[in-house]
């Protein structure tokens, strides 16, 4: 021990300055430690390289609020308090109306007989314009059940009539498998680049087992594309007929402040 020395994770005040083990020296074994101040078990910001973890330290970030113990990644929801308990900048509360929509103030979106609007719906923006975006699945696009998704951009009227298959841009199903992609449809940051991801499932087929497509945004506006091409991450199901991506959820379920994909 003397002044200037390296700092190494001994427990010693190797260079003299009053404290022990700060700064350690390149080629320490060091740990990635971040701040837990409300005591949730996980940690905000980038965090350190560290001897040990003190006291209050965490080996997980990805909380979006260190000052609430009941907000973190994975935390149950609770609705209409407009706190983001789990972190995943998504609303996941809404609505069940039962009841006939009618009157000049509604706004329709209108598909046709051949593309009908029969998948499920999200609203993301996915252009990274700050408008959020109507993603609409069409599972029966050009009567061969490969299956698409319209997206229409935003911003939408707030009213009147809107002729999906004219304005929206589309997302194409693979031609060959029948799949009725657009089912089950689901958006979150899946790659951690701070743009809002696409999840299509494609569930059916006699043949295939089914297949969930990721498009990483931000998406080009107006640019149609095809699951056909290089677009996209394919993830696929083991056997045939196993209906792989009938439901797709996102969501943190390891603990690793990373957004997962079920």
């Amino acid at each position: 021990m003397y002044p200037n020395a390296p700092e190494l994770c001994d427990g010693l005040d190797n260079d003299c300055d009053g404290e022990a083990d700060e700064d350690p020296a390149e080629g320490e074994p060091l740990v990635l430690g971040f701040p837990d101040e409300d005591g949730d078990g996980f940690g905000e910001g980038d965090g350190a390289a560290l001897c040990a973890l003190p006291e209050g330290w965490v080996t997980v970030s990805g909380d979006c609020d260190d000052g609430a113990p009941g907000v973190f990644p994975g935390a149950a929801v609770v609705c209409g308090d407009e706190v983001d308990q789990d972190c995943d900048g998504l609303s996941d509360c809404g609505r069940l109306l039962d009841g006939e929509v009618s009157g000049e103030g509604a706004l329709r979106l209108v598909g046709d007989e051949y593309n009908p609007l029969d998948g499920a719906v999200v609203i993301a923006d996915l252009t990274g314009d700050g408008h959020p975006d109507w993603i609409l699945g069409s599972t029966q696009i050009t009567r061969g059940s490969n299956g698409g998704v319209y997206v229409l951009p935003g911003p939408l009227p707030l009213e009147g009539e809107v002729d999906v298959e004219a304005s929206a841009w589309l997302i194409s199903g693979d031609t060959s498998l029948k799949g009725e992609m657009g089912r089950s449809i689901q958006v979150g940051d899946v790659n951690d680049d701070d743009a809002v991801d696409l999840i299509i499932a494609a569930p059916e087929g006699s043949a295939d087992p089914g297949r969930v497509y990721v498009a990483f945004g931000p998406l080009d506006a107006g640019r149609d594309l095809s699951v056909s091409g290089a677009d996209h991450v394919l993830l696929e199901g083991l056997t045939g007929g196993d209906g792989f991506g009938d439901g797709v959820i996102t969501g943190q379920f390891d603990g690793d402040g990373q957004l997962d994909l079920c």
